[in-house]
């Protein structure tokens, strides 16, 4: 009973390694395409003479989490930033020295982030989230430079941790949907066109 239940309990928490590999992948490139692009706008959102001057951030909008990218302003120090942070995600996607890689990764993507708030969503949010939760997971298992020096690769991954990405899609579209359910959403449904008429995020489909 007790092995069947075991069993049972496998299956329904475990993730395929190979899987996991693949989010790494995926969310190191993403950091990666994510640096290259803020640095773009460098001036604009992250320096003193763009929209948000550190004084003014640290009038209006005080981090609450740790921000390397708040310590100075400079040209020098901000574009250092921003190619570490580059290098990192291309760390995490070859998967090379993981666990630091997905460390550093969270700890300058969430500086980022505090660093201009005006410029992140809800996806930005996500990520930091779920780079949180890699490190916790057996990510480098597989498809990794890590598990080439791995000699007892692991092949047992019944963890409680395992649930944590589902879950965490699993309430992105729930809270998502029950935002949803008020009179302007239904029956009356014109929140939808709110949303499509948003500049931000209409496409030519949308305007057609």
């Amino acid at each position: 009973m007790l092995s069947t239940l075991k069993a049972s309990l496998k299956r329904a928490l475990d993730l395929d390694l190979r899987s996991l590999a693949v989010c790494r992948i995926g969310l190191g490139f993403i950091v990666f395409l994510d640096s290259l692009f803020r640095l773009s706008n460098l001036q604009a959102h992250y320096t003193d003479f763009g929209v948000l001057p550190l004084n003014v951030l640290y009038k209006l909008y005080k981090p609450t989490g740790p921000c390397l990218h708040c310590l100075s302003s400079s040209y020098d120090w901000t574009i250092a930033l921003f190619i570490a942070h580059a290098v990192f995600g291309l760390m995490l996607m070859i998967g090379w020295k993981t666990r630091f890689s997905i460390l550093a990764s969270w700890l300058l993507t969430v500086s980022v982030q505090f660093r201009n708030p005006l410029v992140i969503d809800g996806g930005d949010v996500l990520l930091r989230c779920y780079l949180l939760w890699m490190l916790v997971l057996p990510v480098s298992e597989r498809f990794s430079i890590d598990s080439r020096k791995n000699k007892n690769p692991s092949t047992n991954n019944l963890s409680y941790f395992n649930l944590a990405l589902p879950l965490q899609c699993f309430l992105l579209y729930f809270m998502s949907a029950l935002f949803k359910t008020g009179a302007d959403w239904w029956p009356l449904g014109t929140a939808t066109g709110y949303a499509l008429s948003l500049d931000a995020f209409v496409t030519p489909l949308a305007n057609g």
